[in-house]
């Protein structure tokens, strides 16, 4: 992998968070907040907004909410890192397809930009969000028919998991179904942040841990 790559379950400002943060935009001054998950308000969302006060207490000096229906993708090349942040996964991964920005990451990807992903944004970077509806995730596809993700990681990834344990007692049962269908999935819960880049391959660290655990 060129890229270092975090993804989380929350939103991306909680404070134990904010050494990944860190350690994933190391030297990074500029970042664009893709904020099209949020199709009622996508300048103006709490998830973005949170995202932007984690990105500038990392030491960002300028963070920028980027509509892509009304801004050009291209424009995303002048930026030296990339947030992904809440909202509603189908709608995003539809204007992310639409207006060409999925192009747009991949060679922000190859460059070595780094690129994070809050709430269940998180899911985008991985290979299908099909799963999500059979899970039961009842918001709108807004237009999404094509539920192939980026597949900057290598399995897909359901975000909270450990809100769907507590409200679903198949929830183990179905994940496997899911996976016999739609290949690894990944379980994150909200304690829990995923970090992948260049020489670290794949690790998880716990909230209340000072260690490491590595993922399949």
């Amino acid at each position: 992998m060129r890229t270092s790559l975090l993804i989380v379950s929350t939103n991306l400002a909680l404070p134990w968070l904010a050494p990944e943060v860190r350690g994933v935009v190391g030297k990074c001054s500029r970042a664009a907040i893709i904020t099209n998950g949020e199709p009622r308000r996508p300048t103006a969302g709490g998830d973005a907004r949170l995202a932007s006060e984690a990105l500038r207490r990392a030491g960002l000096g300028e963070v920028d909410l980027v509509d892509l229906l009304a801004d050009q993708p291209l424009r995303l090349a002048a930026y030296d890192c990339l947030c992904l942040a809440g909202g509603n996964p189908f709608h995003l991964l539809h204007c992310l397809r639409s207006s060409g920005a999925d192009d747009a990451i991949d060679e922000m990807v190859a460059a070595g930009r780094p690129v994070i992903a809050a709430g269940v944004a998180s899911c985008i970077l991985g290979r299908t969000i099909a799963h999500l509806r059979e899970l039961g995730l009842c918001v709108p596809a807004m237009g999404c028919r094509d539920m192939v993700a980026l597949g900057l990681l290598p399995f897909s990834v359901v975000p909270s998991a450990n809100r769907w344990r507590s409200c679903r007692r198949e929830f183990s049962a179905t994940l496997k179904n899911l996976e016999a269908r739609y290949g690894p999935i990944l379980t994150l819960d909200d304690d829990e942040a995923l970090r992948a880049g260049p020489g670290l391959g794949i690790i998880r660290r716990m909230k209340r841990s000072s260690g490491l655990h590595h993922a399949g």
